[in-house]
């Protein structure tokens, strides 16, 4: 059993809404609507390309390489869908990129990404962000919402049901605590 301080930290429903809101440019609200809406990794969000957005089924979904080469192929909720259109439609340049820089049109870095996400972050009053924290989210998310575990150890491309079942208890942890500080009010 994983000890409290071991367990990812996921951002609450509250700080994700409030980190949405801050940034201005829709490249930056698409990326963070992607990796909090499809469990991205930093290095899968820096590499996603062009063809590996899929428009034309019912459900639109990403479908991509992860780690260790392993394919996912991941749902695109509504806001993901909407904010992925809005760059997709504003962005020029003929780069095969989804998130490009934009000055040069070529693939961002991890570190861009991370400066961008520590920028918004202390806009919108949350200390000690980091990108693999939206990825944690999404999982969080999904424990949330009972899927299945072997559901979410696809969908967030693990290895094994093991790393996966972090979620489910990051999901309870987080239901724990919020009937205590309902408890502990007066």
């Amino acid at each position: 059993m994983h000890h409290t301080h071991t367990l990812p930290k996921a951002l609450t429903r509250d700080e994700l809404g409030a980190l949405r809101c801050v940034p201005k440019n829709v490249r930056d609200q698409a990326l963070i609507e992607t990796m909090a809406g499809c469990g991205l990794r930093v290095s899968e969000a820096c590499s996603l390309t062009l063809d590996n957005v899929y428009w034309t089924t019912e459900t639109p979904y990403l479908r991509f390489r992860g780690k260790r080469g392993r394919e996912r192929i991941v749902p695109m909720n509504l806001h993901v869908q909407d904010a992925l259109r809005t760059w997709l439609d504003k962005r020029a340049g003929a780069s095969d990129y989804v998130f490009c820089n934009l000055r040069t049109g070529g693939r961002l870095s991890r570190k861009t990404v991370w400066d961008a996400l520590n920028r918004y972050a202390d806009r919108a009053g949350i200390r000690h962000v980091h990108p693999h924290m939206l990825r944690h989210s999404f999982g969080t998310s999904l424990a949330d919402r009972e899927v299945p575990l072997e559901r979410i150890k696809e969908l967030m491309g693990h290895a094994s049901v093991q790393t996966s079942q972090i979620y489910i208890t990051v999901s309870a942890e987080q239901k724990r605590r919020a009937v205590e500080r309902i408890d502990a009010r007066p």
